[in-house]
């Protein structure tokens, strides 16, 4: 287990894995076990992303499997306690979504697709969580809405690499459905789409706007910080919504 626990290389992985389970507390407003189990997976999942990963890349199957049993058994308990009143479809997208990031990170390693569709992976343990306790379909619904802005913004960077050939187009069409979302969701949280719809478009209609390689980390950065404003603004409004 030592082995296998280690703190995330990339500031992002927290990032979005933080963010997104504090944007289904929020559309939840879930009891407090649930919030101190969500904790204890939180940290389980964190700490074994890294293990994980770095199998898919080398293609070590036997290391992988360890990982996935590891991360799938506390829900299975969780289910067997609950008698299965979870919420089957949540729990069904989680690990298509996990199996296909995998199949596509192990298959093509270095193609843009594959970190655009990986990116939703630290997004997941959200979706699981307010899955097998049943915390309603808003909950999932605003995790949707946070796991399209994931992707987009990953598809947004790769169009900003100096060493990629990626439309900018695609970053602006994928996050299109977020807009949706938020409408139905409720018109408020039209005002977290704000910034990044004006940025995907406009990346799209002057760019790409191609970074130079010494400032790739910077990019990083912005696009962290980027999604700190966008998370605090979502969760605000949900917040909001639930008084």
């Amino acid at each position: 287990m030592r082995g296998i626990l280690r703190k995330p290389r990339e500031p992002s992985v927290i990032g979005i894995m933080l963010f997104s389970t504090l944007v289904v507390l929020a559309a939840a407003d879930p009891p407090i076990h649930v919030v101190a189990i969500g904790l204890l997976l939180f940290l389980l999942h964190l700490f074994s992303f890294d293990t994980g990963f770095n199998a898919a890349r080398r293609r070590d199957a036997a290391t992988l499997l360890i990982v996935a049993l590891i991360n799938i058994l506390p829900y299975a308990l969780i289910v067997l306690l609950r008698e299965g009143m979870v919420y089957i479809f949540g729990i069904i997208l989680a690990l298509s979504l996990l199996l296909i990031a995998t199949i596509a990170y192990w298959i093509w390693p270095k193609n843009p697709w594959s970190y655009i569709i990986g990116s939703i992976v630290p997004a997941l343990p959200a979706l699981s969580l307010v899955s097998v306790f049943h915390l309603e379909t808003k909950p999932i619904i605003a995790w949707l809405f946070y796991s399209v802005y994931i992707i987009a913004e990953a598809a947004y960077i790769e169009s900003r690499l100096p060493f990629r050939n990626f439309n900018p187009w695609i970053s602006t069409v994928l996050w299109m459905p977020a807009i949706l979302i938020a409408y139905n969701y409720d018109p408020l949280l039209l005002l977290a789409t704000i910034e990044p719809t004006l940025r995907f478009f406009y990346n799209s209609l002057k760019g790409p706007f191609k970074v130079a390689h010494d400032e790739i980390r910077r990019l990083g950065r912005r696009a962290l910080l980027g999604t700190t404003l966008f998370t605090i603004t979502t969760i605000l409004i949900l917040l909001v919504r639930q008084q």
